[in-house]
């Protein structure tokens, strides 16, 4: 029996917005400072969709690149435990369509999504989502050998993308990914002050990647609420905040 493919859009969903304008294909970019939940929403999202439907979940495998070593796996097994009270025998299970890839560098990480393909293409439990966290994590490291070259500075990012973009056309996967950002040095602090409901940042990577994200959120702290609430600010024509919390279960929205 075949598995149904879940849509950015559900996916989107967990990402505490509303958007109509999210479409099946359409890859996702989380930017945002250490510290403002990005990871823990990648997780809580890759839960939702490895657990069965009885658990609310989309039951489809996910691949998972831990590409600055953040990923705890103890971590992620006690939220599932914590959202489900399922048996360990059960989370084994569910487990089995979880894939952790770790990267080193760019080049291994370009040649770890081209070993991946034949696992997307052939695996019994449908592949639908896969997560770069971090995909700046080589950045300043390319930045620095290319030197003065921006294609060389560019040129494995702009084959990551490549790759990326046969997985999102020929398999329909879901791409999310996860970055650190830069703030916009021409803007001064009391001009984000002023306007702190929608950061501003600046795009930094190579213009193929800007050009195959669709859809962008800026993550920031809520000090206001707590110390484990955090905002989700939708980038583009029609901007959003959605405010959430990290718990024991995951995440959860507030607004």
């Amino acid at each position: 029996m075949l598995t149904s493919r879940p849509k950015t859009a559900n996916l989107a969903r967990d990402l505490f917005i509303d958007d109509s304008s999210l479409q099946n294909k359409h890859p996702i970019e989380i930017t945002g400072d250490t510290g403002t939940g990005k990871s823990a929403v990648l997780h809580d999202i890759s839960i939702k969709c490895i657990l069965p439907k009885k658990y609310n979940g989309h039951n489809v495998g996910v691949i998972y690149f831990d590409l600055d070593y953040h990923f705890e796996l103890p971590q992620f097994v006690s939220t599932i435990e914590q959202k489900t009270k399922a048996s360990e025998n059960e989370i084994k299970n569910w487990l089995k369509n979880f894939y952790l890839c770790r990267c080193d560098t760019a080049e291994q990480l370009i040649v770890t999504l081209h070993s991946v393909e034949p696992l997307i293409a052939n695996s019994s439990m449908p592949i639908r989502l896969l997560i770069l966290d971090s995909i700046t994590a080589f950045y300043w490291i390319d930045s620095h050998a290319g030197g003065k070259s921006q294609y060389l500075r560019e040129s494995n990012m702009n084959k990551i993308v490549d790759i990326l973009k046969i997985f999102r056309d020929k398999y329909g996967l879901c791409i999310i990914s996860a970055g650190q950002h830069l703030m916009n040095p021409e803007r001064n602090q009391e001009e984000n002050r002023q306007e702190q409901s929608y950061p501003q940042y600046k795009q930094f990577l190579c213009r193929q990647w800007q050009e195959f994200i669709k859809h962008r959120f800026v993550f920031t702290q809520a000090p206001a609420f707590g110390s484990s609430c955090f905002i989700s600010h939708k980038v583009g024509p029609t901007q959003s905040d959605r405010h959430f919390t990290i718990g024991n279960t995951g995440v959860a929205f507030i607004s």
